[in-house]
């Protein structure tokens, strides 16, 4: 991807119909999973039916786990596309692009320019996690995008120099966040909050929490504001459930569902990261050269911050499954493109080189591990994009 002699916008070109390719045409492939899948498409076609688009219902009973955004998405593509699994799937798949969109945005803008953007988003789509779980109708995509246009925003306002803009910046901050709250509930809150206000700090600019930091807070205010004033109406036990069971008590109960311990994550991280992982140590050694440029440290400073203190909330959080820490892979995505470049530039290939050779080992190992287990077309179906998608990074 370093070649002078290619011009960037062909490998643009060829990631978008990459992902067309992997990521949208195969989604109504695979039978719907129960029980997830199958909750999360009945709870829509109940507010289609039923023409309540306030009150989330699961076999006409209440249904107050998640907030209302994801089941309007996956509501209007059904119906668009009627009630099947490519349409109940769209909004995921979608969400992942989107996604990459903003990693793309975020290291052309501050990165090394559009190649090294190219780059985060094609190690972002290529992740293994991010395919699995974009592929699927769960509600894990739609706010892991939320939140990485959140702080995708946030980065770009704090750079910003001018002052319409700064402020643009803040309020598009604030209408993802409120958005990420109609998605997953208050959780958007406290990540986005665990992340900027220590990077801010951190960087000697903590008066800006006070000066600006109203302005999010009141986009993110006007965007939850109707829908929870009218869900309050019509269910007044809503938010007592919502936020003692499914926030409070799922944290920090020892008896929480999907109880792990403190290391699960170290766990899943790399293999949700394949093939990318193995690029992991030359990407720190570019970052960690004195040739880097003081606007690359500066956004790794920041994709570090968006990493791992995410990461350690979801390892402190007693409740535990591998698709709450997808949005940990953006900023990794983020790291591995910067750190990366910094290295090739610089003509130091043998990293580089082996990092592309532990990835294909891993989908070689892959391929056996199907092979021996006798998997039947289903989950050769299900895997074989993923795989594809690996193969046509690392070509590039």
């Amino acid at each position: 991807m370093d070649s002078a002699a290619h011009d960037w916008r062909r490998y643009a070109w060829m990631l978008v119909l990459a992902y067309a390719l992997v990521y949208l045409l195969p989604l109504g492939v695979r039978p719907v999973m129960i029980p997830d899948e199958a909750r999360y498409a009945e709870i829509p076609r109940e507010m289609i039916t039923s023409g309540d688009w306030i009150t989330p219902r699961l076999n006409g009973l209440r249904y107050f786990e998640k907030p209302v955004l994801g089941y309007w998405v996956t509501a209007i593509s059904m119906s668009l596309f009627g009630e099947n699994a490519f349409a109940m799937r769209l909004p995921s798949a979608l969400a992942a692009g989107l996604s990459a969109l903003a990693v793309f945005l975020l290291l052309r803008r501050f990165g090394r320019g559009p190649r090294t953007a190219l780059s985060g988003a094609m190690v972002y789509l290529g992740m293994l996690g991010v395919f699995l779980i974009a592929t699927l109708n769960i509600l894990d995509t739609v706010f892991s995008f939320l939140l990485t246009a959140a702080f995708t925003a946030f980065y770009f306002s704090h750079r910003e120099q001018n002052r319409r803009l700064r402020v643009l910046y803040l309020l598009l901050l604030g209408v993802f966040c409120g958005a990420a709250f109609l998605s997953k509930g208050f959780l958007a809150f406290v990540l986005l909050g665990l992340v900027i206000v220590p990077f801010v700090i951190r960087e000697g600019r903590w008066r800006e929490l006070f000066s600006r930091g109203w302005v999010p807070l009141l986009a993110a205010g006007a965007v939850v504001a109707p829908w929870a004033l009218l869900v309050n109406q019509a269910q007044p036990v809503y938010w007592h459930y919502f936020f003692w069971e499914e926030h409070i008590r799922r944290f920090m109960s020892a008896s929480a569902q999907h109880s792990e311990p403190f290391w699960y994550y170290l766990l899943y991280l790399p293999l949700m990261a394949m093939p990318w992982i193995g690029l992991l140590p030359a990407a720190v050694a570019g970052l960690a050269a004195k040739y880097t440029s003081q606007d690359t440290r500066s956004l790794a400073r920041y994709a570090g911050f968006w990493l791992l203190l995410p990461l350690l909330f979801f390892s402190i959080s007693r409740g535990k499954l591998p698709t709450y820490i997808l949005p940990c892979l953006a900023p990794l995505a983020v790291l591995i493109a910067l750190g990366v470049e910094s290295v090739l530039r610089h003509g130091r290939e043998r990293l580089f080189r082996l990092g592309c050779w532990l990835g294909i080992v891993f989908y070689a190992a892959l391929l056996l591990l199907i092979r021996y287990l006798k998997a039947g077309p289903v989950v050769w179906l299900a895997l074989m994009p993923a795989l594809g998608s690996g193969l046509v990074w690392l070509a590039c």
